[in-house]
């Protein structure tokens, strides 16, 4: 994929030549998701791991795993959430949860689990809660509270990773295999 800041479109790319084109505002919030997860999926097929894309495949039937990363044994299970507009709550956190927890249930063979949130930037996709830790009332980023709360009784190891996709004017294009 190649993102055309200056011309504001997105050109999906096989072999150097350009199989389809695409214009920024032509995308819809849900387009850009998908967008984003194949996005995430490449960075990670280029970091060595064989990529499973269950959102694509399955759209909003994917049980709360967008990505399913293999690599030297290892398996990581990944939620993609590109959002500019407005940030993760605590609330949805919860959903995510929720709606990964009987999919990674399934999974769990009695090895830790590894759950991944993936954002492209975490200052600016969550929000604030507050959080009681040891009698003290603090606010922290809706990240940690996605790490500390844990569905499967400490099965699942839950992380947030950021994985930027530049697509402002004035920035470098990024190009990956298509």
């Amino acid at each position: 994929m190649v993102f055309d800041s200056a011309e504001k479109m997105l050109h999906v790319v096989h072999d150097g030549k350009a199989l389809h084109s695409i214009s920024y505002a032509s995308l819809s919030p849900s387009q850009w998701g998908y967008v984003y997860e194949r996005h995430v999926g490449l960075q990670f097929e280029a970091e060595g791991y064989a990529v499973t894309y269950r959102g694509l495949q399955f759209g909003f039937v994917d049980s709360g795993v967008d990505l399913v990363l293999e690599r030297d044994g290892e398996t990581i299970y990944v939620q993609c959430k590109y959002t500019f507009g407005k940030r993760i709550s605590a609330n949805e956190v919860r959903w995510i949860l929720h709606k990964a927890d009987a999919y990674l249930a399934k999974q769990y063979q009695g090895r830790r689990l590894h759950f991944h949130l993936v954002v492209p930037d975490s200052e600016r996709c969550f929000s604030s809660v507050k959080l009681r830790l040891n009698g003290t009332v603090k606010k922290h980023s809706t990240a940690r509270y996605f790490e500390e709360h844990n569905n499967l009784q400490n099965r699942v190891r839950l992380k947030v990773v950021e994985v930027p996709m530049r697509r402002h004017s004035g920035e470098i294009q990024n190009r990956f295999p298509g």
